[in-house]
């Protein structure tokens, strides 16, 4: 069978090379991406002239209708077909490239989908920053509205704590002043009442207090004297029991002094009262006393008691000496 014979010579490869192959273009088995391919086709040795076997070519022969019946016969369709080796290496390319645009096709769905992912991340976080503003808006107004009611309750409460003070101030006034009242009202109630007793139980001229009846002499005699003349009058020279008892004396007294019912019977002996008991507390002495003064009667001594002048203490004397007397009584009257 004959067969036509098809050269293609002058094959044009076009490599272009990505970003990232640049540098590594050097290195062997580089991946290559061939984009054009330029075939170019001969015309068939048998369809030139024979003389085209020596290496010259003539000019075609001139068409000559008389005789197309017979060269229509004689001529080949020119028919394109490709070898095995060139077919193996198209359908390389083809695979291929193919192979590129369904890798370049992943890479961009992925990218599409992390783009989404991404998006509705990003999404998701303006929203949520949407929500923290206003939230953050409505907290601040919160507030400021709580910081304005506090502000308000402030004054208000300063204003309700100076007007209470105010108040304290007065109220604390008003009861020193109504204490103040009460005393002197209970003093002259005390007054009143001793008053009261004293005409109730002493008689004229004797003084009331705690259950007992004072006179206070005007006359003055010596200490002997002075006890007799209590007894006549109903009581004895005053016997001190207690500190209320001396301080109510005192209080009549003071500037003047007075005999009270406290002797010594025997020189430099004990100390006793007028109905015998002996004196057990002592600390109504004045200072350095009794002394029993050396020189003031060398045969007698000080063996008297009396109230002193200005200091609400005692003090020894000699019983001849003229004083004025106090004179006690359990009841003048029934």
């Amino acid at each position: 069978m004959e067969t036509d014979e098809v050269t293609y010579s002058d094959i044009t490869i076009i490599k272009t090379e990505n970003a990232n192959q640049k540098g590594n273009n050097s290195e062997e088995g580089a991946n290559v991406i061939y984009s054009q391919v330029n075939v170019l086709k001969t015309v068939p040795a048998n369809d030139l002239d024979p003389a085209s076997d020596s290496g010259d070519f003539s000019e075609p022969a001139k068409h000559d209708p008389s005789n197309s019946s017979a060269k229509s016969h004689s001529e080949k369709e020119i028919t394109a077909c490709t070898s095995p080796r060139s077919t193996v290496l198209l359908l390389s390319i083809c695979v291929l490239l193919l192979a590129v645009a369904v890798t370049m096709g992943g890479l961009y769905i992925m990218k599409e989908e992390k783009y989404a992912g991404v998006k509705e991340q990003l999404d998701t976080l303006r929203m949520e920053h949407t929500n923290v503003t206003l939230a953050l808006n409505a907290t601040q107004a919160n507030m400021s509205e709580i910081m304005e009611m506090l502000q308000e309750q402030y004054v208000n409460a300063t204003s309700m704590t100076s007007f209470l003070q105010g108040n304290l101030t007065e109220t604390k006034r008003m009861l020193a002043d109504q204490k103040n009242k009460n005393d002197n009202l209970t003093k002259e109630i005390t007054k009143l009442t001793t008053e009261l007793q004293g005409v109730r139980r002493c008689a004229d001229a004797w003084e009331y207090h705690d259950g007992s009846c004072y006179y206070f002499s005007s006359d003055m005699k010596n200490w002997e004297d002075s006890r007799d003349a209590c007894v006549t009058m109903g009581g004895h020279l005053a016997i001190i029991n207690s500190e209320t008892e001396m301080d109510f004396l005192w209080n009549k007294v003071k500037g003047t002094v007075y005999w009270i019912g406290l002797t010594q019977v025997q020189p430099e002996g004990s100390w006793h009262w007028v109905d015998n008991t002996l004196l057990t507390d002592p600390k109504y002495w004045g200072p350095n006393q009794p002394d029993d003064h050396k020189g003031a009667d060398p045969v007698n001594g000080e063996d008297c008691v009396m109230i002193t002048k200005w200091e609400k203490t005692w003090n020894d004397l000699i019983c001849g000496k003229s004083l004025k007397r106090i004179c006690e009584s359990k009841s003048c009257r029934g």
